[in-house]
């Protein structure tokens, strides 16, 4: 018998045994599915978020902050940077640049009433903003202290709704209306005309930032240039996709260094059961072993199967676990903080990660295989019957 047709073949009268242990079987599948679910989990959040940033940045879209700034939220420009700006190199057709104020204030959230710190957005013109983004109410009235809410902020934070007057560090707001920004990071701010917002944020005559919309992607290069040769300014640019991304990475590692901790232990975990298991059904099995040896079967065909049935169990486990997860998870809400303001965003559960959630779990499963799979190579007929007798 080739070595191929005898792993098969004893490897298709392991599987009929499950039925005959089936805690032992499920106990293994058991610690491949939390490892899988937890690998989705932390997938489907990491995925989550880049999506949020990923939207909310363009390459042809300069972001012009004070040097020493850290974040949008502490730079402040002298209320002239615009006006420098204009005979910038690169700059798009029509109203490319765009100041802002950037603050935040403090809303409860429904249901547990915890305090959260959202973005309040200070725009010069509203008439330039996507009509249709617009999904109940009204755009805010440039001149007035009117401001729309994001999607996220009005389903999560208590008296934002269309109509109420909302308190901003003593200063009364009206929100008019609520927009939706597909997913990006507007979804969890609140905007209003810039004067008004500066006003209401204590920034009056300055700014925090400018957005400056470019003719290209490539025209970056020239208008960066323009700003390092006039260095009495004390500004920086980046690329509005660049500071999304730069952004995202320190909630990258935020996520996905205590997730792969996470991970990390319950696949050693997993990996553990999977040899304690295997190694237990092998001692039960020994007679079966003795039996098959004495047949013509091969130790390295019976160590073979025995990797296999381990992977086998690590596949239907992982498997399950990341279908049911990525089930549970798909489009769920999440609000977090980036340690000056909360963003909301939905989960993603892309079909990638549970694929490499079965690949990791196969990994997981061969290296939890080869004690017992070694164990029988290195078993003897006469041994087996041994230790079938004792047992």
């Amino acid at each position: 018998m080739s070595f191929i047709r005898q792993s098969l073949g004893i490897l298709e009268y392991l599987l009929s045994t499950w039925w005959m242990r089936p805690v032992a079987a499920a106990c293994t599948m058991l610690g491949f599915f939390l490892t899988g679910a937890a690998f989705v989990s932390v997938s489907s959040l990491s995925a989550g978020m880049e999506s949020m940033w990923r939207l909310s940045g363009r390459d042809d879209v300069a972001v012009i902050v004070a040097q020493s700034s850290l974040s949008e939220l502490n730079s402040r420009l002298p209320i002239s940077i615009p006006d420098l700006l204009r005979q910038a190199p690169g700059l798009a057709v029509g109203r490319s640049i765009r100041p802002e104020v950037v603050g935040t204030t403090t809303l409860l959230s429904h249901g547990d009433l915890r305090p959260h710190s959202i973005l309040v957005r200070g725009r010069e013109v509203a008439a330039e903003r996507d009509p249709h983004a617009i999904v109940k109410g009204r755009w805010f009235r440039s001149g007035t202290s009117e401001v729309v809410v994001g999607s996220e902020v009005a389903a999560r934070m208590t008296g934002v709704e269309v109509g109420r007057a909302l308190m901003v560090n003593g200063t009364v707001l009206r929100v008019v209306g609520v927009r939706r920004a597909s997913g990006g990071l507007e979804d969890s701010e609140i905007s209003g005309d810039a004067l008004a917002m500066a006003a209401a944020l204590g920034m009056s005559g300055q700014w925090s930032l400018v957005r400056v919309k470019l003719s290209a992607a490539a025209a970056f290069a020239p208008f960066s240039r323009y700003l390092d040769s006039m260095p009495g300014l004390g500004v920086s640019a980046i690329r509005e996709s660049e500071l999304a991304e730069r952004q995202a990475a320190g909630f990258r590692k935020l996520i996905q260094l205590p997730g792969a901790v996470l991970i990390g232990l319950m696949a050693l975990g997993a990996c553990l059961g999977s040899v304690t298991v295997l190694q237990s059904a092998m001692q039960r099995r020994s007679r079966e072993i003795a039996t098959l040896r004495a047949l013509g079967f091969d130790a390295a065909s019976l160590g073979m199967s025995t990797l296999i049935e381990s992977a086998l169990l690590a596949v239907l486990g992982a498997l399950a676990g990341g279908v049911t997860a990525s089930w549970l998870l798909q489009g769920v809400a999440v609000v977090t903080s980036t340690g000056m303001h909360a963003i909301a965003f939905h989960l993603d559960t892309p079909l990638t990660s549970i694929i490499a959630a079965v690949i990791g779990a196969v990994t997981v499963g061969l290296v939890g295989g080869i004690v017992p799979a070694l164990s029988v190579l290195r078993l003897r007929a006469i041994d087996a019957l041994r230790i079938s007798d004792a047992a």
